[in-house]
């Protein structure tokens, strides 16, 4: 995972050399103004919004286990973006030591909550392979009462697995021109970062080979019968794009940690580009779930469609998201 993912802090403050005075604090508060703060609240706006849809909605759908990770994981999809705006406030702007128990408590849900959005994307997709391959075992190992155990196993192991990193202070520095500047971490991320690609390696590998089986299943594992019934197919897309997305960002990490800062001297311009606008991408990558799952699943635009014209949304036969009719397959 890329250090803006990862690092939870607390901040400490590098002083300015003795022999000089120390110059006027300086904030950039020019940057509460940029356009890109605005984009990131509509993307949040709209994952706040369609998370609210689907508790509001009293359709069969938004019981199922699928819609149920999908809200719970959005959640703290939710945090990982707000926390992602707050941690380049707070550097962009220089507040260095001035709030640091603020820097601490975003840095970590940044590094926490990336390993809950891995979760429960990988959830997502085992829900609907198992839907396929087990169809009359689903609805015994997607009960709610265990959906809600899978997540608090994820949830609760992110912060396990993180809880090290509020123990790490930052480093501020303040320059010349009255800047606080960020100089990194008292101590080595080496280890955190190896162990965060780890883990976001055998996301892609695990989520990847499920997707892949799902959509094998569906095309050459049923009937063209079958295939008609079986509701929400575009999902297996949503989780494959998902998968995508982490690759180019585990793609990244490996080459941080190979080479180190990027710069015009070592890099060359499509990487340089990747390094210096990669905090937009990690942001994407937290809201992303909010706007795919629009474009891939027909049932969700459906109900959208229906606040909007008023229109009768087109109900499921069942509360499982993906039907599957494997099984009436098998009785004939």
């Amino acid at each position: 995972m890329a250090t803006i993912g990862t690092v939870m802090l607390v901040a400490t403050t590098t002083s300015a050399p003795a022999s000089s005075a120390s110059p006027a604090r300086v904030y950039h508060w020019q940057y509460l103004r940029s356009p890109e703060n605005y984009v990131y609240l509509v993307f949040i706006i709209n994952y706040i919004f369609i998370i609210g849809v689907v508790l509001k909605s009293k359709k069969n759908y938004s019981r199922s286990a699928f819609f149920m990770i999908f809200v719970a994981s959005g959640v703290f999809d939710i945090m990982l973006a707000l926390s992602t705006i707050g941690n380049n406030l707070y550097t962009y702007i220089g507040f260095g030591d001035d709030y640091w128990f603020l820097l601490m408590f975003m840095k970590s849900l940044s590094g926490t909550n990336w390993y809950t959005h891995l979760w429960g994307s990988f959830l997502m997709s085992l829900n609907q392979l198992s839907a396929l391959m087990y169809p009359t075992k689903f609805s015994l190992v997607w009960t709610r009462k265990k959906t809600a155990g899978y997540l608090a196993f994820g949830f609760i192991g992110s912060f396990v697995l993180d809880y090290h990193l509020f123990l790490n202070p930052a480093k501020f520095q303040i320059g010349p021109d009255g800047f606080a500047y960020y100089k990194g971490r008292v101590y080595s991320l080496g280890l955190t970062r190896w162990v965060s690609m780890s883990i976001t390696g055998l996301y892609v590998l695990l989520n990847g080979a499920v997707s892949v089986t799902t959509m094998v299943l569906i095309r050459y594992k049923t009937s063209s019968d079958i295939r008609k019934l079986i509701q929400e197919k575009s999902l297996v897309f949503f989780a494959c794009l998902s998968t995508l997305l982490t690759l180019l960002e585990l793609i990244y990490d490996c080459l941080v940690e190979v080479y180190g800062d990027f710069t015009e001297e070592n890099a060359n311009v499509v990487l340089l580009f990747i390094y210096n606008n990669f905090s937009y991408y990690f942001f994407f990558l937290a809201v992303q779930n909010g706007v795919t799952i629009i474009i891939f699943s027909k049932t969700l635009r459906d109900e959208l469609l229906s606040l909007v014209v008023r229109k009768k949304s087109q109900e499921l036969p069942s509360s499982t998201i993906f039907i599957v009719a494997k099984s009436q397959e098998n009785k004939q």
